[in-house]
């Protein structure tokens, strides 16, 4: 319950599209000390990217990249299975996604194609 509560705070859509920082830190101790929510975190993330709302698929990728930055080696399995496929699909700019969406689906891309050691990650946004 409290993850589900973090990941709802920090995806809450708000006018600055900029989401509740403080919910990146509950995200990760509560991954740190239960790593076993690791699956559940990368859904619960998911599932708001999923949002009809551009602001708060936005701030879900964007906690997704804040996640990753710490718990890289416990989620990236995850983040793969669960959450590529539709980042993916708002990364491309004949989706008609909203233009700062676009762009940070597009970063998470180039991004993860980077750390899976990818120096050329267009076949990845193909």
């Amino acid at each position: 319950q409290l993850l589900k509560h973090a990941v709802f705070r920090g995806t809450v859509e708000v006018e600055d599209w900029e989401g509740d920082v403080e919910s990146i830190a509950e995200i990760n101790s509560i991954l740190d000390a239960y790593p076993e929510n690791t699956p559940e975190a990368v859904a619960l993330i998911s599932d708001r990217i999923d949002d009809s709302s551009p602001v708060t698929s936005y701030l879900a990728i964007k906690l997704l990249l804040r996640c990753m930055q710490t718990n890289y080696s416990a989620i990236s399995q995850q983040v793969a299975q669960k959450a590529l496929p539709r980042v993916l699909y708002l990364s491309m700019p004949e989706k008609g996604t909203h233009p700062r969406l676009q762009q940070i689906a597009a970063t998470a891309i180039h991004l993860w194609g980077r750390k899976y050691g990818h120096n050329d990650t267009t076949q990845t946004v193909l």
